[in-house]
């Protein structure tokens, strides 16, 4: 089952697809692949759809820490501001010693 499961990601489907003719004319006169054309355009487009997805669900589960933070004038390097205070650096890097 686990070798058929992973084939399936490489059948080839039929699909009709309504296109302009002018477009469908170009692309034939540049000898365009119809096909790899659109698998490419749909991955991008899928790629873009699915990040945008992922950041929403981020937005959405890190949504109550961001407010916290910025009702309580928290930046996102507070953190590390502090760490270096406490370590007796006050950030600057000088070339003379």
């Amino acid at each position: 089952m686990r070798i058929r499961d992973d084939y399936a990601a490489y059948v080839k489907r039929a699909a009709n697809v309504s296109v302009n003719q002018s477009l469908l004319e170009d692309a034939k006169a540049l000898d365009i692949n119809l096909s790899f054309t659109l698998k490419q355009a749909l991955q991008q487009a899928l790629q873009k759809e699915v990040r945008t997805c992922k950041r929403a669900q981020w937005l959405e589960r890190s949504r109550d820490t961001i407010n916290r933070n910025v009702r309580g004038g928290a930046c996102w390097f507070d953190g590390a501001v502090q760490h270096r205070r406490q370590a007796g650096d006050n950030g600057y890097r000088s070339n003379y010693q």
